[in-house]
């Protein structure tokens, strides 16, 4: 299953100099050596470079990124555009070079991978879901991958509900698989938590949420004690924000539901903060399918501080805290990739819009040294197939930087002269958004 170099088929594009970032930063330009050696100064979040990975006739999605030594890993899912997905793992440099790739192969199988994280050897778990032509339900599976590409295992969980796992996260002695669990009989859909050791034997299982409501995670992280859940739920009818706390164990020491403007809201990413308190970054929308991007913070027992919704045409699909209490979000704005920052208060300082190929997304994002590495999908405009994509970014806003105006409003996108937007451009948008809904959630089900 693991595949050689030269039998790949795997395109590698690196786009420097005159790359197109649109918003405030200007495109990055490589100017040593040019002109008796002299330099241009980097624009605060200029795009330092960027990769795409493809197949030759199919997609290829980038759903995580975790780093390693040397570089970092990939996850996501191959196969020919309408047809079945294959899990895919790829180990590149720490400019995005390919050094070798993994293919889950198994004949008649749907097994795309959403979640990856570097293992204590070196290696990597990542998590997913798979859907075997027997059953046609899919159950939570785990890999594990060596740090050579060779599978180490494969397991599949919860085999009695229609699972998927969204999200995994590395314990002292193993890992916790989050996502969501869906019962034949009631029809409702419940929190799943899983927690595995490091040869992928399960240790316990909980479940959490009322019957007949849908109940979705969409991230976990490990917290003194426990583990943070960020998510949906909509008990309420509407779907809200859920975030909720366990102990170790899985069991919920408590959740907080947040109401936002919008029936479809949902938390992609939680991070805890400096102050004891945590920040959950994801979108709001409504049946129009226009959604927009929302973070709210939070104290240490999920009281909202403060909140921040976009007046753009967005999402967020992960963050990072910033050194001055704010965070950086990585997602879409309209049909481009997107970074932004927001301050310790709650106001957007710094907004980049980065082209790939055409249209594209961010999905999962890492801060660097000297900046962000993030990674998700682009597509041609007039294309069906899309790419994996690997971003390099500068910093963003500095601390102290003054907040900033939004370009117009999601009430102005019914007028087709704004920029980046059209009656082609929204069924483009609606039919991207249909395409990442498996690991992003943007789809009315949520």
């Amino acid at each position: 299953m693991k595949q050689s170099l030269p039998d790949r088929r795997l395109t590698r594009r690196r786009l420097l100099g005159g790359l197109t970032v649109t918003g405030t930063a200007l495109s990055a330009s490589v100017a040593a050596g040019v002109g008796g050696g002299s330099s241009l100064q980097e624009s605060p979040g200029a795009m330092r470079w960027s990769e795409t990975y493809d197949r030759s006739a199919q997609d290829v999605e980038c759903n995580a990124i975790s780093p390693v030594d040397g570089g970092y890993y990939l996850a996501g899912s191959v196969g020919f555009p309408g047809g079945t997905r294959h899990g895919w793992v790829q180990r590149v440099d720490e400019t995005g070079g390919a050094e070798w790739e993994f293919v889950d192969n198994r004949p008649g199988d749907e097994a795309p991978l959403y979640s990856v994280v570097t293992g204590p050897d070196g290696g990597c778990l990542a998590g997913g879901d798979v859907t075997t032509h027997l059953t046609d339900e899919p159950n939570a599976t785990a890999l594990s991958l060596g740090s050579d590409g060779v599978l180490n295992w494969g397991s599949e969980y919860a085999r009695s509900w229609h699972v998927s796992a969204n999200a995994a996260t590395r314990v002292a002695d193993g890992y916790v698989l989050a996502g969501h669990a869906r019962s034949y009989s009631t029809q409702g859909t419940k929190i799943i938590l899983v927690s595995i050791d490091d040869e992928g034997d399960q240790r316990w299982l909980r479940t959490f949420g009322e019957s007949a409501t849908t109940n979705i995670c969409y991230d976990v992280v490990p917290v003194d004690g426990g583990y943070l859940l960020a998510g949906s739920t909509d008990r309420k009818d509407d779907s809200q924000v859920l975030l909720a706390r366990t102990d170790e164990n899985g069991e919920v020491d408590w959740e907080e539901l947040y109401d936002i403007e919008g029936a479809y809201s949902l938390a992609h990413a939680v991070v805890p903060t400096d102050d004891g308190g945590y920040l959950l970054g994801g979108r709001t929308g409504d049946s129009s399918h226009i959604f927009r991007a929302v973070v709210i913070k939070t104290d240490e027992d999920g009281t909202e501080q403060w909140r921040w919704v976009n007046d753009v045409e967005s999402a967020c699909h992960d963050l990072v805290i910033r050194s001055d209490g704010g965070c950086v979000l990585a997602g879409r704005r309209l049909d481009e990739g997107w970074l932004a920052a927001i301050n310790a208060d709650g106001a957007l300082i710094a907004s980049e819009s980065y082209s790939g190929e055409g249209r594209g997304s961010f999905g999962s994002l890492l801060s660097v040294d000297d900046g962000y590495i993030t990674t998700g999908q682009t597509s041609e405009f007039d294309g069906t197939q899309s790419q994996g994509w690997l971003v390099s970014a500068g910093r963003l806003a500095e601390s102290g930087a003054a907040p900033i105006g939004a370009e117009y409003s999601v009430a102005d996108q019914d007028d087709d002269s704004l920029p980046g937007f059209s009656a082609i451009g929204s069924v483009v948008g609606i039919s991207t958004a249909y395409a990442l809904s498996r690991r992003f959630g943007t789809t009315d089900e949520d």
